[in-house]
């Protein structure tokens, strides 16, 4: 049982799934979508084995786990927002505008808020979507600057429904981190999953 957020869920883990499942037929896998605090517990209750965040660090004295590469961060508007004409965005540029994010609990929420904090930015207004796709959603229709993966926002930014801004400004990037409760035994069914993780595309 695999706890992981949903960004990983819907753009990451589907390969590495369907290779394990190929080499590993007869092994039941199953996903849970949570964001990152609520892992956590559910990793101390044995209600899923593994977990996987997008977060900077894993501080938590009982937890072990392994990071597996960095996902980049990016900035991203309608183009047909105010900001979409800018050539670089800087943290200053933010103050005012309305900012579509995550709730509370995601791994990257905390390192958008402390760019907040640090700059003493004010922003109009703050839209907590948990939805990767509701996000993507409303900054489409213009209605603000969300911050997500980059990968999560590949067909959109093709498509030219939303624009990636030159943010120069301290790096919102995070990394996939893969973790398990330091005392569990990790089987062999585990162990596996984990190695086949390694295999993630960057």
């Amino acid at each position: 049982t695999i706890g992981a957020a949903e960004a990983l869920c819907v753009y990451r883990l589907p390969q590495v799934l369907l290779e394990y499942r190929k080499r590993y037929p007869l092994v039941d896998i199953r996903v849970q979508t949570e964001s990152c605090k609520p892992l956590f517990g559910l990793i101390r209750s044995n209600s899923i084995d593994i977990a996987m965040a997008l977060t900077q660090e894993i501080d938590e004295p009982d937890m072990d786990g392994r990071s597996l590469f960095n996902e980049k961060m990016i900035v991203v508007v309608s183009p047909s927002h105010p900001l979409a004409l800018k050539k670089i965005l800087r943290p200053a540029d933010l103050s005012g505008e309305c900012l579509i994010l995550s709730p509370e609990g995601c791994g990257y929420r905390p390192i958008i808020l402390a760019v907040l904090e640090k700059y003493d930015l004010k922003p109009s207004s703050i839209m907590e979507l948990s939805s990767v796709g509701a996000r993507k959603g409303c900054a489409i229709c213009g209605l603000g600057v969300t911050i997500l993966p980059k990968i999560a926002a590949k067909d959109e930014l093709k498509q030219g429904k939303l624009v990636e801004l030159n943010w120069q400004g301290p790096s919102f990037d995070v990394t996939i981190q893969v973790m398990w409760h330091r005392e569990k035994w990790l089987s062999p069914i585990i162990t596996a999953f984990l190695e086949l993780c390694n295999t993630m595309e960057n």
